[in-house]
């Protein structure tokens, strides 16, 4: 039956995951990709928004290298006029000639499209993010939004990391866009998202769906990362917790930094947001290795572990000094490491035998986390054109689920394991009481029987009746002492006391005078006790307290309500005890009958002993608290 759950449990998990990837699709509205711009126009006479949805602007646009071109409304002698090259976003224009020479990546241009066929008279809106690295947008000769500031020198520019959405309402059916784009900061320049084209409604519903996605997923990342960061903390020989949490801080800066941009609502600090784009790729395929590793009992090298993580801090550290436009630069190579780490963890999870990481029951869920980041990674590479509808987040996502979902199962396993050890161990705890409790009652000496079957004899030339007496004592104590079958932890304390007084009235037959034992109860007589836990200390009293004393002494029990419990006290005034006897009362060797079983049973039990005050040949109190329930 547990079995049967467990898998079905898992089975609904990757049905939801898989859900979550394939809606987020849906959420975003999927733009079209079909119809592009050839030559720089953009034919919308057979497009329906209504129907076909928002458009992604990523055919050819006009690029004018080191011009910034007026910005003009449609005219048809805009369609003649050549310009440098045709560009097509993401494409950076670092990947294109003029004459011959590659496009360096400092620099300014314009990039422009002329779009026919649209309806005239309905609000539009245009979503453009933050391009390399500063950028104008015109519709028609007017100014909708800017990033940064545009500048034809280093000087005069200033990079910017914000994304806009400009609305805008044709009143032809033809207008046109034109962007002002200047990169001083960064290794390459240009458009490296296509704008997003469509109706008001429909972008600002694209902007609503970002947001929700981003503030949702960021919420779940926060209150894991602190849930798996307090389980590391209270269990760090277990570090699969702590990578874990570590692999959501990374993962919420990578959200913070696409999408809706929410990084942006604190800071548009150019260095801080490129340094955390960079050292969050450095950072995630090591932390997800370590994490393998350590959940599934790897079999990776310590070295290698330790070389990779030594690698990626000096590397970290270098994106922290060096200026961006020279680590920017090996924005390939960092891709590579992603992508060959990601491949060699796919490989080496789907290799055949133990070789890299033992036989897992879970290990499945890991292989899906780790495919859900790879397919995910090579998606936006390969086939987005626009960075708010990268899978990236959506495959984190769905990883980190898996991957928490396992781990979480691990934890629930091991708390399961140490719930059944712990119930084992209280059996057995209970099963040890029982046998110091038979010990304890076993511990009537044979010489103890001869002594007061002796002094009955004595009386029965007296007193017959009181004889008779004695000897239904001596039964009844006999019979309570030696009820080994008896699984009882409990007693009552009328029970303890008639046992007790079973007791003093043998020892009274031999030594008459010399053992006075009185009683002060004040609590109902039906509270419930371990079972003998006060006649062992009574007897102490008389054995090695009064009787040793020259004229004998008496013996007083004291039972009564405190603060914290049920307060017993048994005080003699006979010969009290040194320092030193006291130590050795609790010795494995006492020859106290039981009192080292009993102070071993009171710490079992409250967690609290015996306290014993003592004044040599003057008085010894014994007392304990009994807290609680018993």
């Amino acid at each position: 039956m547990q079995r049967t759950k467990s898998i079905l449990l898992k089975l609904i998990f990757l049905l939801l995951t898989t859900a979550i990837m394939i809606t987020n699709f849906y959420i975003m509205g999927n733009a079209e990709r079909g119809v592009s711009a050839v030559n720089g126009q953009l034919d919308l006479s057979r497009y329906d928004f209504g129907k076909q949805g928002m458009l992604t602007l990523d055919g050819e646009w006009q690029f004018y290298h080191d011009r910034f071109i007026e910005p003009v409304k449609y005219s048809p002698a805009l369609a003649a006029d050549k310009p440098d090259v045709y560009i097509t976003p993401p494409t950076l224009w670092n990947y294109y000639e003029i004459n011959g020479k590659p496009i360096p990546g400092f620099g300014y241009g314009t990039y422009r499209t002329i779009v026919t066929g649209v309806e005239p008279g309905i609000p539009m809106a245009i979503k453009i993010l933050p391009e390399s690295t500063a950028y104008d947008l015109y519709i028609d000769g007017e100014k909708l939004a800017d990033n940064g500031a545009v500048g034809k020198t280093q000087e005069h520019s200033a990079p910017g990391y914000h994304p806009n959405t400009a609305v805008f309402t044709p009143r032809s059916s033809e207008f046109v866009i034109t962007i002002h784009v200047s990169n001083y900061v960064f290794a390459r320049g240009g458009m490296w998202d296509a704008p997003t084209l469509g109706t008001q409604a429909q972008i600002e519903k694209l902007d609503r769906s970002l947001l929700i996605r981003d503030l949702f997923m960021c919420g779940c990342y926060f209150i894991t990362f602190f849930m798996f960061l307090a389980i590391f903390i209270n269990r760090p020989s277990n570090r699969s917790w702590l990578y874990f949490a570590l692999l959501c801080v990374v993962t919420t800066s990578r959200i913070l930094i696409y999408g809706s941009h929410l990084l942006t609502l604190w800071t548009e600090n150019y260095r801080f947001i490129t340094f955390l784009e960079y050292s969050t790729r450095l950072w995630y395929p090591v932390l997800l290795l370590l994490l393998l590793n350590s959940a599934l009992t790897g079999k990776l090298p310590k070295k290698l572990s330790a070389g990779l993580t030594l690698f990626v801090s000096a590397a970290t550290a270098m994106v922290a000094i060096l200026p961006i436009h020279i680590y920017t630069h090996f924005a390939k190579a960092v891709m590579a490491y992603d992508f060959l780490i990601g491949l060699a963890m796919l490989v080496m999870m789907l290799w055949p035998g133990e070789r890299f990481f033992p036989k897992n029951k879970d290990k499945l869920f890991f292989i899906y986390g780790i495919a859900a980041i790879f397919v995910s990674g090579l998606y936006d590479m390969f086939f987005a054109s626009t960075a708010f509808f990268e899978m990236n987040p959506v495959g984190f996502f769905a990883a980190l689920l898996a991957f928490a979902f396992i781990l979480a199962i691990t934890y629930t396993d091991a708390l399961a394991d140490c719930e059944q050890a712990l119930g084992e161990l209280e059996a057995e705890s209970k099963r040890k009481l029982q046998t110091e409790l038979k010990l304890l009652q076993s511990q009537i000496r044979p010489h103890f029987l001869y002594n007061a079957l002796s002094a009955i004899a004595n009386v029965c030339r007296k007193d017959g009746q009181k004889a008779e007496e004695l000897i239904l004592d001596l039964a009844y104590y006999m019979q309570t002492s030696f009820d080994f079958n008896s699984s009882e932890k409990l007693t009552t304390l009328e029970n303890e006391l008639e046992y007790i007084r079973k007791y003093v009235n043998i020892e009274k037959a031999r030594f008459g005078d010399k053992v006075k034992y009185t009683e002060q109860i004040e609590v109902p007589l039906t509270t419930q006790l371990p079972r003998l836990i006060i006649e062992p200390l009574v007897e102490n009293a008389i054995r090695h307290g009064i009787l040793k004393k020259k004229g004998g002494g008496e013996v007083r029990l004291h039972v009564h309500e405190a603060p914290n419990g049920l307060c017993i006290e048994v005080t003699d005034d006979g010969i009290g005890m040194s320092r030193e006897k006291l130590a050795e009362a609790f010795n494995e060797d006492s020859k106290s009958v039981g009192l080292k079983n009993i102070q071993d049973r009171l710490l079992r039990l409250n967690g609290e002993g015996i306290t014993v005050e003592s004044v040599q040949m003057e008085h010894t109190k014994v007392s304990f608290v009994l807290k609680g329930e018993n």
